[in-house]
Protein backbone atom coordinates (compact mmCIF):
# COMPACT_ATOMS: atom_id res chain seq x y z
CA UNK A 1 0.00 0.00 0.00
CA UNK A 2 1.48 3.43 -0.80
CA UNK A 3 -1.28 5.74 0.57
CA UNK A 4 -2.96 5.53 3.65
CA UNK A 5 -6.41 3.97 2.80
CA UNK A 6 -8.16 4.30 5.50
CA UNK A 7 -11.32 6.47 5.45
CA UNK A 8 -11.88 9.22 2.91
CA UNK A 9 -8.50 8.53 1.10
CA UNK A 10 -9.87 4.64 0.28
CA UNK A 11 -12.92 6.14 -0.79
CA UNK A 12 -11.01 8.65 -2.97
CA UNK A 13 -9.04 6.20 -4.15
CA UNK A 14 -11.34 3.58 -5.08
CA UNK A 15 -14.09 6.00 -7.02
CA UNK A 16 -11.15 6.59 -9.40
CA UNK A 17 -10.19 3.27 -9.93
CA UNK A 18 -14.68 2.75 -10.36
CA UNK A 19 -14.43 5.90 -12.94
CA UNK A 20 -11.24 4.72 -15.09
CA UNK A 21 -13.37 1.29 -15.25
CA UNK A 22 -16.49 2.90 -16.28
CA UNK A 23 -14.25 5.39 -18.45
CA UNK A 24 -12.55 2.02 -20.54
CA UNK A 25 -15.70 0.35 -20.97
CA UNK A 26 -17.31 3.83 -22.77
CA UNK A 27 -14.36 3.60 -24.76
CA UNK A 28 -15.09 -0.21 -25.94
CA UNK A 29 -18.81 0.19 -26.24
CA UNK A 30 -18.67 3.54 -28.41
CA UNK A 31 -15.82 1.51 -30.35
CA UNK A 32 -17.96 -1.79 -30.65
CA UNK A 33 -21.34 0.44 -31.84
CA UNK A 34 -19.06 1.89 -34.57
CA UNK A 35 -19.67 5.75 -32.78
CA UNK A 36 -15.82 6.04 -32.94
CA UNK A 37 -12.59 4.67 -34.82
CA UNK A 38 -9.75 3.24 -33.53
CA UNK A 39 -7.88 6.28 -34.16
CA UNK A 40 -10.32 8.56 -32.95
CA UNK A 41 -8.66 11.28 -30.70
CA UNK A 42 -11.54 10.52 -28.09
CA UNK A 43 -11.22 7.16 -27.82
CA UNK A 44 -7.66 7.22 -27.14
CA UNK A 45 -8.04 10.28 -24.74
CA UNK A 46 -10.95 7.88 -22.94
CA UNK A 47 -8.83 5.07 -22.83
CA UNK A 48 -5.74 6.98 -21.74
CA UNK A 49 -7.92 8.55 -18.97
CA UNK A 50 -9.23 5.48 -17.62
CA UNK A 51 -5.81 3.81 -17.49
CA UNK A 52 -4.52 6.78 -15.86
CA UNK A 53 -7.36 6.74 -12.88
CA UNK A 54 -7.01 3.37 -12.58
CA UNK A 55 -3.77 3.47 -11.80
CA UNK A 56 -4.31 6.40 -9.17
CA UNK A 57 -6.67 3.78 -7.69
CA UNK A 58 -3.58 1.11 -7.10
CA UNK A 59 -1.51 3.74 -4.69
CA UNK A 60 -3.60 2.20 -2.42
CA UNK A 61 -5.17 -0.89 -3.53
CA UNK A 62 -1.60 -2.12 -5.68
CA UNK A 63 -2.02 -5.20 -7.47
CA UNK A 64 1.03 -6.11 -9.93
CA UNK A 65 -0.91 -7.68 -12.75
CA UNK A 66 -3.57 -4.62 -12.74
CA UNK A 67 -0.30 -2.38 -12.56
CA UNK A 68 1.15 -3.66 -15.59
CA UNK A 69 -1.51 -4.19 -17.64
CA UNK A 70 -2.85 -0.23 -17.31
CA UNK A 71 1.07 0.78 -18.01
CA UNK A 72 0.72 -1.23 -21.13
CA UNK A 73 -2.65 0.57 -21.88
CA UNK A 74 -1.29 4.11 -21.44
CA UNK A 75 1.63 3.08 -23.39
CA UNK A 76 -0.10 1.50 -26.15
CA UNK A 77 -2.52 4.81 -26.58
CA UNK A 78 0.06 7.07 -25.84
CA UNK A 79 1.78 5.16 -29.30
CA UNK A 80 -1.35 5.64 -31.10
CA UNK A 81 -1.82 9.14 -30.25
CA UNK A 82 1.90 9.98 -31.17
CA UNK A 83 1.33 8.00 -34.97
CA UNK A 84 -2.33 10.12 -35.38
CA UNK A 85 -0.22 13.53 -34.22
CA UNK A 86 2.63 12.38 -37.07
CA UNK A 87 0.08 11.55 -39.62
CA UNK A 88 -2.27 14.51 -39.56
CA UNK A 89 0.98 16.80 -39.58
CA UNK A 90 2.45 15.19 -42.85
CA UNK A 91 -1.09 15.85 -43.92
Amino acid sequence: MLIDISGTNGDILNAAGLLGVAIILLAYFLFQTEKVAKDDIKYLLLNLIGSFLMIISLLGFFNLASFILQLSWIAITIHSIYKKVRKNAGS
